[in-house]
Order: structure tokens, then sequence, then C-alpha cells
């Protein structure tokens, strides 16, 4: 039982990002160990929260997707069209999504992918809630976007 502890604690160790073969000498910033949790998972959101204290429950048949590929792009779907962006995650679930492009086909008047899009870019923080929830805040912590797991 021990030597299984002992193991489980060694493999986690080895997730943290000092264990990586990068050089000490590099500047490059290291994610913070939470986005472990994010990266090659897919994300649906669920609802939109605005600042003026409106919340958006997504309409049937629109979908609003992400997907973290790595440790510094993302992609998925913005109601009828697809998109890609970079993005950088700190320490304390600090992010910042930026470069954003996407497919520019009209989903509709009644399509939400304006406010999707305008979040995500004024992205500055991330929590994931019993692992199966993830919520982008913008600068206002007011706004923030709802995503459950796929």
């Amino acid at each position: 039982m021990n030597s299984r502890i002992i193991l489980i604690a060694a493999l986690i160790e080895c997730m943290i990002p000092s264990c990586s073969q990068k050089s000490e000498h590099t500047t490059e910033s290291k994610p913070d160990i939470i986005t472990y949790a994010i990266i090659n998972t897919s994300w649906l959101l669920q609802s939109f929260a605005l600042d003026n204290n409106t919340r958006i429950i997504v309409p049937g048949g629109q979908q609003y997707a992400i997907v973290f590929i790595d440790s510094t792009t993302a992609t998925g779907t913005n109601d009828c069209n697809t998109f890609s962006m970079n993005y950088v995650a700190g320490i304390h679930g600090a992010i910042s999504m930026q470069g954003y492009s996407s497919t520019k086909i009209y989903c509709g008047a009644a399509s939400n992918d304006a406010t999707f899009k305008v979040v995500l870019q004024r992205s500055t923080n991330y929590e994931i809630i019993n692992g199966s929830q993830l919520k982008i805040y913008s600068s206002d912590k007011d706004t923030f976007l709802t995503f459950t797991k796929r």
C-alpha cells in the first residue's frame, strides 16, 4: 500500500513543469499545474454570464466549444464557425487569450458568436470546478463563460 502511494506521489511530482527536460536558463513561462487539467480536453459551453447580471443559456441548435490542444493553442466551435487562438495560462488560474481567428460564416441574428469571441479575448482567469466544469472569467469577474467537460 505504501509503495503505491509513493509511486503515485512520484508520478504526480514528475507532472509538475520543473521535471521537464528544458534548460534552467530558459525564459519561457511555465504553466500552472492546473493547466494540465485543461490540455487535450474538450469543453462545451453551457451559459454566458454578462456584466449586467444577465445570464444566457446556450440556445438549442447553437454550439460553442473549446479544446485546449496543447499548452499554447486552443481551437473550437463558435456557433456555426470554427476558431483558433493562442493562450497563456499562468499561476493561480491566470489566462490570456489572443490571436483569435475564425471562419466568417454568418450564423444569424440570434447567434451569440460575437459575445463568445469578446469574452474569450478579454479573459483573465479560469477555474476548474470538480474536474468537470470550466469557468473562464473576463477582467471584470462578473462576465464569464461556463463550460462542462465533454
